[in-house]
């Protein structure tokens, strides 16, 4: 479905690439999952994916046409209305006819366990789990067939965190494509089937999850093995600055 060949992105007056000639392809109906370091140049890989950033050199190539919506790590919702509020907000965006943007609300409400009380009451005032599945309900009013998932049960119980994957895996298991950037090595290995570890604007490793753990005891002994063998191969003055 998307196909990274050799892309390199430097933000402006930055010293160095934050993804230097990266190239690897994650297929239509995945849970791709996204791993390395804070830096690494995952957030990038989101960015460039939905067209907020175009690459400095390389070729991204996806489908046309392709509803993608980006569910950020931080909340992208405004906290002095109530959960309803900002549903029909963002739903309004989208343009669409107003029965079709209360279907659209009902669904993503009903998908995300947003009841009744919670769509009433002011985001200021919800739990950080509400505010998490708040954010997946607004990513999921464009009816996306892509969606870009950004450390997205950061700061919260691990119930609510339970609920935002099971979620995940609904979406998957009804052929949305699925990028998911995360540091819990344990959710990534429950919910991915592909995996790209990165580091420092790097791929250090792209491969299927039932592969990796065939030659790996576990998604937590991959992830180490790779990054301290690319830390081995820096020069020590490099390592020291």
């Amino acid at each position: 479905m998307l196909t990274f060949e050799r892309v390199s992105y430097r933000y402006p007056k930055a010293p160095g690439c934050a993804l230097d000639a990266v190239s690897f392809t994650i297929p239509k109906g995945a849970v791709q999952g996204l791993l390395g370091p804070n830096g690494a140049g995952k957030s990038t890989v989101m960015g460039l994916i939905c067209g907020q950033l175009q690459p400095t050199s390389g070729r991204l190539i996806r489908p046309r046409c392709t509803r993608v919506s980006l569910v950020p790590q931080e909340y992208a919702f405004y906290p002095s209305l109530t959960c309803a509020e900002n549903l029909s907000c963002f739903a309004g965006v989208l343009d669409l006819p107003r029965h079709e943007c209360r279907a659209r609300i009902a669904q993503a409400a009903a998908f995300c366990q947003l009841d009744a009380t919670h769509l009433r009451r002011r985001v200021q005032a919800c739990s950080g789990g509400v505010r998490r599945r708040l954010n997946l309900a607004i990513g999921l009013l464009n009816q996306p067939e892509l969606v870009l998932l950004d450390e997205p049960t950061v700061g919260i119980d691990p119930v609510s965190r339970q609920a935002i994957l099971q979620q995940i895996g609904a979406l998957a298991a009804q052929g949305v494509t699925v990028v998911f950037a995360s540091h819990q090595l344990e959710e990534v290995s429950q919910l991915c089937t592909q995996v790209v570890l990165l580091q420092n604007g790097l791929v250090l490793a792209d491969l299927a999850m039932h592969t990796l753990l065939h030659d790996y005891t576990s998604l937590e002994e991959f992830y180490i093995r790779h990054t301290k063998r690319y830390l081995d191969s820096v020069p020590a003055a490099e390592v020291a600055a």
